[in-house]
């Protein structure tokens, strides 16, 4: 099975050192999808730069943390202070209230021109507010579009279409590459994400020390050629969400089209009930399971008959013997 790759860039917009150091990983060859704040400062030359590389994924990031709400105040009160400002105060959200902002942040960037290939979060708000899963999760099936794994909910509520596998992970340290190897040597096969935050590395801030500014050091891991090398050693494909489906749809004719295995399984007892059935094994090959009776189990079973039916004329002539005794 083929392994799929998703390295996707979150905070598109969000000024234009982030803009600019998510299309410059693009154009490196590793990042392959970015997910887009539709509130904030960077928006609409986001949007200009997404117009001119159709070989990016773009998806919303859906954003109820961080600056102002697409929504009117008066059209969702729990999730803003008066002046629109996302107040963050979670016990007080509502369901239809989050449904609105999702829906108008949904369409302000698609009257922008921007189809998004996917949904996730600012701050992974649907991995921590179920509230927020469930209504992003109708949303997202009603439109069929892919929403980002939730690795917290994933026992409780059905996924709704998305990745195999997610990555969560840091690579703003000094080790940013090193953890950026060992998740690319590790990838499994099927589809996975992995999240990033890149941004280019800006005039050097006097107040910050060299550590604190992530987002640069994980711009230079995506652009580290050991990153490419590593895509084509461990024989990975990058993909963005919006080529999911026919990922899925390529890989399920491919699990058609191989040879089909045979086992043979020896038959034992007539009470152990084998598969007859075409089935998958564990690397999604297909297999026919059959019965094989062999000459030493035919005679096993042959013997055994004959002993239980000796067993069976003793026990009737000793029952009679009994009986004669008695009378």
């Amino acid at each position: 099975m083929s392994k799929y790759l998703i390295i996707n860039g979150d905070d598109f917009g969000l000024n234009e050192a982030v803009n600019r150091g998510i299309v410059e990983a693009h154009a490196a060859g590793t990042l392959s999808s970015t997910s887009l704040l539709v509130n904030m400062a960077a928006f609409e030359q986001a949007i200009q730069l997404a117009r001119q590389l159709p070989t990016l994924g773009v998806g919303l990031h859906f954003n109820l943390t961080e600056g102002m709400s697409i929504s009117s105040a008066e059209q969702i009160p729990s999730l803003v202070y008066t002046d629109g400002l996302f107040s963050g105060n979670r016990k007080q959200w509502v369901n239809k209230e989050i449904e609105c902002e999702l829906s108008n942040q949904y369409n302000k960037m698609v009257s922008a021109g921007i189809q998004p290939t996917h949904i996730d979060t600012h701050h992974h708000i649907h991995m921590e507010m179920p509230m927020v899963y469930i209504v992003m999760k109708r949303f997202a099936q009603r439109l069929n579009i892919p929403l980002r794994l939730n690795l917290k909910l994933k026992r409780i509520i059905n996924q709704s279409s998305s990745t195999e596998h997610l990555i969560l992970d840091t690579y703003g340290k000094q080790d940013g590459i090193t953890r950026m190897l060992s998740h690319l040597e590790e990838v499994q096969s099927g589809t996975t994400e992995i999240m990033t935050h890149p941004g280019y590395p800006e005039e050097p801030v006097k107040s910050l020390k060299p550590e604190q500014d992530w987002r640069s050091n994980e711009f230079l891991v995506l652009t580290n050629d050991h990153i490419k090398d590593a895509l084509r050693e461990h024989g990975i494909q990058l993909i963005h969400y919006g080529q999911l489906a026919k990922v899925r749809v390529d890989h399920q004719e491919k699990v058609m089209e191989d040879p089909i295995k045979i086992i043979d399984i020896p038959l034992v007892e007539d009470s152990v009930q084998y598969k007859d059935l075409s089935t998958k094994d564990e690397i999604g090959q297909n297999i026919i399971y059959t019965r094989v009776s062999h000459k030493k189990t035919r005679y096993r079973n042959k013997k055994r008959k004959t002993i239980k039916k000796n067993k069976n004329v003793r026990r009737k002539r000793n029952s009679r013997v009994g009986h004669s005794k008695r009378r």
